[in-house]
């Protein structure tokens, strides 16, 4: 494993113990208690995305397990949670609806950073008109594999959250994903205090420093912002396409497929397909493979991995397949552009 995975990994497992503090613990059981709906943190692995429920609480909700109880729901809430915490990165907190036709509250733990770290909620009712959400809901179980029926039942127990509560969950989980960026931000000071000023130095001077950085950073975070609104947001590209290229520069190596797009944006493959390849002037599958070129170059570099290790990195399942795209991009197969380069 080279360094680059090495540090990847390190950062991954400091980021769990985050969201394991008391504070998120409380919001979460608090979430539970007054509003019935559980807290998830959403955040991007090396090799995948992973979900960790906020909270001292029961498992999921019959709803949510049901679903989930088939491979094609299990990989499609996945797509889904990751397509809403990318987007909330651009769009700040939101309601939006899951591909099974429920709604669910999300906010993004930072909107200057495109890795989708993010707080949602499980699903719930807002509308209350449960007669039309049933429609809905009983399309996509016939083609998650579910039998409308048997998931009736688990339908009807879906928590129907009215406005003052909703608000509520919304503060919840603005307060949890303020906690996770406070947290974070202690613990970059606190590591740069330790390699800078040494573990001697002391703790009313270490904390004077900590208080200073603190001011410096946040007004560097509201400057970024700004900065950032201003040069890289393109109000005329569809949110929808602006998301999912990101989405895909930032984890190529996901199980992307035109299907389950399309089901997570409510839209028809086709209609996905066509305002992919308006837009960005290529294919959603040539764009795909784009970047998983892209990213396999650079992963090349590492000799402790072999080609088909980068292969499965990179989101290609077979290493021959693999090399015949790697081969057509470059002109060149992966073994000679290592030796290259």
């Amino acid at each position: 494993m080279g360094r680059a995975s090495m540090k990847k990994e390190s950062h991954d497992i400091a980021g769990e113990e985050i969201l394991h503090s008391p504070i998120l613990t409380k919001l979460g059981e608090i979430a539970a208690h007054f509003v019935g709906i559980n807290l998830v943190a959403v955040f991007p692995r090396k090799d995948r995305w992973a979900e960790l429920r906020l909270g001292n609480v029961t498992g999921r909700q019959a709803f949510c397990r049901m679903v989930q109880s088939t491979h094609e729901g299990e990989k499609q809430c996945r797509m889904c949670h990751a397509f809403m915490s990318v987007a909330a990165s651009r769009d700040g907190m939101a309601i939006r609806r899951c591909h099974a036709g429920l709604s669910t509250v999300v906010a993004p733990v930072s909107q200057l950073s495109e890795t989708g770290l993010a707080v949602l909620s499980t699903c719930m009712f807002t509308s209350g008109d449960r007669i039309a959400g049933w429609k809905e809901v009983s399309k996509s179980a016939g083609k998650l594999g579910i039998k409308p029926k048997a998931l009736r039942g688990a339908f009807d127990a879906v928590p129907e959250i009215p406005r003052d509560k909703l608000e509520l969950a919304q503060a919840l989980i603005m307060a949890a994903t303020a906690a996770v960026a406070e947290i974070k931000i202690r613990r970059q000071l606190e590591e740069r205090l330790v390699a800078m000023e040494g573990a001697q130095k002391p703790a009313l001077h270490r904390q004077s420093i900590m208080m200073e950085e603190l001011k410096s950073g946040f007004v560097e975070t509201q400057r970024r912002k700004v900065l950032h609104n201003r040069q890289t947001h393109n109000p005329k590209c569809p949110a929808l396409v602006e998301v999912v290229a990101k989405l895909v520069a930032h984890k190529p190596n996901l199980p992307y497929t035109v299907a389950s797009i399309s089901a997570a944006a409510h839209i028809t493959p086709n209609h996905f397909s066509a305002l992919f390849h308006r837009w960005m002037g290529q294919s959603f599958l040539a764009f795909l493979n784009a970047k998983r070129i892209e990213a396999s170059k650079e992963l090349l570099n590492d000799l402790a991995l072999s080609v088909g290790e980068v292969a499965q990195r990179v989101g290609y399942d077979a290493a021959n397949y693999f090399a015949r795209r790697f081969k057509k991009a470059t002109g060149m197969t992966p073994r000679k552009w290592r030796n290259q380069h």
